[in-house]
């Protein structure tokens, strides 16, 4: 149908269409001429009105209120929020059947850029091409699923966490995320026999490091501050073999005898190893906490339905 002019005619009516239905975030793309400006104004008084917060990215035409890399990422922490953005396939955003099974984004690939990102006060925005029919394509299904189960049974390190102030990593390998009840220390790899972290983190002696998520969940790990003031982390083959993809560490605030919010068992089994319990909340401790959403789309849902 002929329009006389398609920003006004077409975009903008789109927009406040998608507002009407109570759309919280208007995810633009390109950043082309637009009406954001005009609409943005009702969107957000209306909004307020209604006791709601409502975002706009950083595409639509003015700053925005989070900045969306694509098929890339920050190496350091941002302050301001951002959202990496990638599809499962490494080619494009739609389905392409010429691109083959290996291709796809693997399982861990999912679970180490969700935790990179995380690390640095970052999002991750993960688009599925499904086929013209709606279906979701076997590979697809089944990185997602994995990937999803891993991120459920860790979701303590994730969700609802914010970056380590002092840095968000210990070269390639290590990253930190923390909460208001505990720090958490993720490994990429497979931990040596002894994981030496010379990072300041929130130690001290008698605090209890324990396992999170994996078949050893709840595990206490041997700890230790060397005299260099580096923490020392005796990781047994039995911790190390107990995970895949990514091997989660964490510190209670509040010292020796912290809870494992996992609980006893958790995951896919325990090893029997001694459990710490918690018996006080971390006064004292300076931590710097913010409501981090850490979006994943679709895989922790489809893990989670499925």
């Amino acid at each position: 149908m002929p329009v006389a002019d398609y920003i006004a005619d077409v975009i903008g009516p789109e927009m406040q269409t998608l507002a009407d239905m109570g759309t919280e975030i208007m995810w633009c793309d390109i950043g082309g001429p637009n009406m954001t400006t005009a609409f943005a104004t009702r969107y957000f008084n209306d909004a307020a009105a209604a006791g709601k917060q409502v975002l706009l990215n950083n595409r639509c035409g003015l700053p925005g209120d989070f900045d969306t890399p694509e098929y890339a990422r920050y190496d350091s922490v941002q302050v301001r929020k951002w959202e990496s953005n990638l599809g499962m396939d490494p080619f494009s955003y739609g389905y392409n059947r010429a691109t083959p099974d290996e291709a796809y984004i693997t399982p861990g690939a999912i679970v180490t850029s969700l935790v990179d990102i995380v690390s640095k006060n970052g999002n991750f925005l993960l688009d599925i091409g499904p086929t013209a029919n709606g279906t979701i394509i076997e590979i697809e299904q089944r990185n997602l699923r994995i990937a999803g189960a891993w991120i459920k049974e860790h979701a303590q390190a994730i969700f609802n966490t914010t970056y380590w102030f002092v840095t968000p990593e210990e070269g390639q390998a290590v990253r930190f995320t923390q909460n208001a009840n505990a720090f958490y220390i993720t490994a990429l790899y497979p931990p040596n026999a002894t994981l030496v972290l010379d990072s300041p983190v929130p130690y001290v002696d008698g605090d209890t490091v324990t396992v999170v998520g994996g078949n050893a969940s709840g595990a206490v790990v041997p700890s230790r501050l060397l005299a260099n003031g580096s923490l020392e982390l005796t990781v047994g083959g039995e911790v190390r073999d107990a995970d895949r993809f990514a091997w989660v560490f964490k510190i209670g605030f509040g010292g020796v005898n912290g809870v494992d919010e996992s609980g006893p068992g958790a995951g896919n089994g325990s090893t029997g190893s001694p459990i710490a319990t918690q018996t006080t909340s971390g006064v004292g401790r300076a931590v710097h906490v913010c409501s981090t959403a850490a979006v994943i789309a679709a895989a922790a849902a489809l893990a989670l339905a499925w």
